[in-house]
């Protein structure tokens, strides 16, 4: 879900890597907020054809430069958790875990500011230490981050904090507590789905909510149950 966020579509992304690269060739060096958003977007665009080490290379630069031109710390915040899932597509989870930790140093420096995106912090922290087994230090980022409010946290994202819960839940090998949680994401879903029903990264959040539940299901031994929340998940995008 998160990566639907902010990758472009393969149909916008290769018109943008010809006149994104254009542009900056164009641009004077110090024209630092065309250049940032320029640069910015050609990252996306690598992310989205598949070229990610030109994506994370194109995107901090981009960053950087917004930052000389007086960018806000909030754009350097979300900027890092873009940066951060790049990594983990790359299969560096460490540099993931650096570019995260870095950030939040950055943002705790704001003394009692809470900077939107840092919610976002903990949370990608929190994925990787579960996807390490530290299931214990999974939690605690979490809570850390929820502590924040939701002032704190970026537009839409309480589905990807409830997802997180469940997947905690789920390695814990508490199955009921992971089907509650997997069940509010789909109510988070489907709350979604009908305020915009074509927008395909909910619908993805739907079939998705669907699909953990029959593997939570499978693995309590309702394959009837299993099969069911399958189909429907596999429903969502027939005749697409």
């Amino acid at each position: 879900a998160t990566t639907e966020i902010y990758t472009l579509s393969l149909h916008d992304a290769l018109p943008i890597l010809t006149y994104a690269r254009r542009a900056l060739d164009l641009l004077q060096e110090g024209d630092y907020y065309e250049r940032g958003t320029t640069a910015a977007l050609l990252g996306l665009a690598y992310w989205t054809s598949g070229n990610l080490e030109a994506a994370h290379r194109s995107f901090a630069d981009g960053l950087a430069n917004l930052q000389m031109g007086g960018g806000i710390l909030k754009i350097a915040i979300g900027g890092a958790v873009i940066l951060a899932h790049i990594r983990i597509a790359q299969g560096r989870l460490h540099e993931a875990v650096r570019t995260y930790e870095q950030s939040l140093q950055l943002a705790t420096e704001q003394g009692e500011l809470v900077l939107q995106g840092t919610a976002e912090l903990y949370l990608g922290l929190s994925e990787l230490h579960r996807e390490r087994g530290d299931l214990e230090a999974a939690r605690e980022h979490l809570l850390k981050g929820e502590a924040l409010g939701e002032q704190a946290s970026l537009p839409g994202h309480e589905f990807l904090w409830c997802l997180a819960w469940a997947r905690i839940k789920k390695a814990q090998g508490d199955l009921d507590g992971a089907l509650t949680s997997y069940r509010a994401c789909l109510e988070i879903a489907e709350r979604l789905v009908a305020q915009d029903p074509d927008k395909t990264l909910w619908l993805g959040d739907l079939s998705a909510s669907y699909e953990r539940i029959g593997d939570v299901r499978h693995d309590q031994g309702d394959l009837d149950g299993a099969r069911e929340q399958i189909g429907r998940a596999l429903s969502i995008f027939e005749g697409d």
